[in-house]
């Protein structure tokens, strides 16, 4: 549920909905919100709004300890990659199993999470990272994550995930890590120049969506062992492209550095079908936003 901002200001300065560039922390605005929604007695968090520049995700010191570890549906947006940026300094955004009895889905869109750790530290964590959260719905929209020392995108024991525009860059780690029956919906995204593999998918179910922007290239830097996209333990991927034909697939799937682009074992499933038009036209509208 979207509120005035005009009838917060009565509780709390008008920035504490924003986070304006004189606002030291993501995590800070995220327990303001949490805190009014307490206030109000509210099923629906208030929606924190990054305005353009580079923001910092959490108060630690300790360079790779910042995690923003969030439990309640809520929706964090900026003004798109090129302009808002997270420093994420080794840190992460952590969606795990949390408090019942909110409404809603978790909704990110429109910024970057840059990993890069400014101390020497060995900090192997995931950029965003979705743990356990079963059928609950998550909306992830044009957000890119980028340097990190783990996977971009890791995903486990989650069943409603779907990512638009989001693309996962030179991290040492894999870009798209779905795992532990987990069902994903990746629509036009991309995974370039990461350590590992582009995209893995394992004991999981897979939707991958192209209308020609998706692209899988450049992957497994760290050596010959890794793919484009590797299928293991009785998963499924299915590929919705246009134009509906095999070169396709090996077109989005090109450049990776190991033997092969992609690699299946037996318990897996790789498909191809034609994009369905009603998917590729429609207009997304995420939980929270409103779209003109």
């Amino acid at each position: 549920m979207l509120i005035d901002r005009c009838q917060l200001n009565h509780f709390l300065p008008c920035c504490f909905a924003q986070v304006p560039l004189d606002t030291k922390y993501v995590s800070k605005a995220v327990n303001i919100s949490l805190w009014l929604q307490d206030k109000k007695k509210r099923t629906a968090t208030t929606p924190i709004q990054m305005l353009s520049g580079i923001h910092s995700l959490h108060s630690s010191t300790y360079p790779g300890s910042n995690v923003l570890t969030l439990r309640r549906p809520i929706e964090i947006y900026g003004q798109g990659m090129e302009l808002t940026t997270i420093a994420g300094d080794g840190g992460t955004i952590l969606i795990e199993t949390g408090e019942e009895g909110h409404e809603g889905g978790y909704v990110l869109h429109d910024f970057t999470l840059n990993m890069e750790i400014l101390g020497k530290v060995d900090c192997k964590r995931d950029g965003i990272d979705i743990d356990g959260i079963g059928n609950t719905c998550v909306s992830i929209e044009n957000v890119r994550v980028e340097q990190g020392l783990g996977d971009g995108f890791h995903f486990e024991g989650s069943r409603n995930l779907k990512l638009y525009g989001c693309e996962s860059l030179n991290n040492e780690g894999e870009g798209f890590c779905i795992e532990r029956r987990s069902c994903v919906q990746l629509h036009n995204c991309i995974s370039y120049k990461n350590g590992l593999n582009g995209i893995s998918c394992t004991q999981s179910h897979l939707d991958i969506y192209s209308n020609g922007t998706t692209k899988i290239s450049g992957n497994g830097t760290m050596g010959q062992m890794w793919f484009g996209i590797e299928v293991t333990c009785q998963s499924t991927v299915r590929f919705y492209i246009a134009p509906y034909c095999r070169k396709t697939v090996s077109n989005m799937c090109s450049g990776n550095r190991g033997r092969r682009q992609w690699k299946k074992d037996r318990t897996s499933l790789m498909s191809i079908a034609p994009l369905p038009v009603k998917i590729d036209d429609q207009k997304k509208i995420l939980p929270g936003v409103v779209k003109k």
